[in-house]
């Protein structure tokens, strides 16, 4: 088999069983080709050079050779490269002056992505520790989304514009306004960190202190320096 490179679009993507299918053009005809993008056995060197850094998605634009199937009946494209994905490049360009999307909540492989209504982009979805889980209902409906890391498109993540969160989250939103000392009990202590309860039944965040200088119970004032659906920091007062 001839190793020319050849050009092709990503049209299909199988994550459970880890391939995908290219679209390209050869002779004046249209065809279709597999490509295994990840090797399950650890033992076997896998034919795509940088299938552990790209997660494809449909309307990625790659490089290709074809080469035989172990079989020898058929073909598989090998020696990946991505180019560029268009559709991509315009809704990241899109999101700088207007960041806010709509789309579907997806599970693939245990872990949540959002579809992009308008095209078969998966962005994964940056959960916050918060979320409550998702209904089945949640699951079939449209939901508004923002992107982070726009800048880096390799890590480009969604985030719910409007997340279902425990209502301890909100509880601690209120203190952080109101700028509340609060007698955080010490919950969790290793090696490197001490964490304290700022909100009973779900908000914990991790106090700047040495290790192992406060014990097990022990109780922290603290207020609330920064907090949003993702993340929290408290200082000690």
């Amino acid at each position: 088999m001839s190793n020319n490179t050849l050009q092709g679009t990503v049209t299909f993507v199988h994550h459970n069983k880890s391939y995908i299918t290219i679209a390209y053009e050869a002779n004046q005809k249209k065809k279709t080709v597999n490509a295994i993008i990840h090797t399950k056995n650890t033992n076997e060197p896998s034919k795509q050079p940088n299938y552990k850094q790209r997660n494809y998605i449909v309307g990625d634009l790659v490089n290709f050779t074809l080469e035989p199937t172990t079989q020898g009946d058929k073909l598989t494209a090998t020696k990946l490269q991505y180019l560029y994905n268009p559709q991509l490049d315009a809704l990241l360009q899109r999101a700088v002056s207007h960041n806010r999307f709509i789309g579907y909540i997806k599970i693939v492989e245990d872990k949540y992505y959002i579809k992009e209504i308008d095209s078969y982009l998966f962005f994964a979805l940056e959960l916050s520790p918060w979320q409550i889980q998702f209904t089945p209902k949640e699951l079939t409906e449209a939901v508004a989304f923002t992107l982070n890391n726009v800048a880096k498109k390799e890590k480009a993540t969604a985030q719910l514009e409007k997340p279902n969160l425990l209502p301890a989250y909100y509880k601690a939103v209120q203190l952080h306004k109101n700028n509340t000392i609060i007698p955080a009990p010490v919950v969790k202590v290793t090696d490197y960190a001490t964490y304290v309860e700022v909100v009973p039944n779900g908000i914990q965040a991790k106090v700047d202190v040495a290790p192992n200088t406060y014990a097990l119970g022990a109780i922290v004032q603290v207020v609330i320096s920064y907090i949003t659906p993702i993340k929290i920091a408290v200082k000690m007062v």
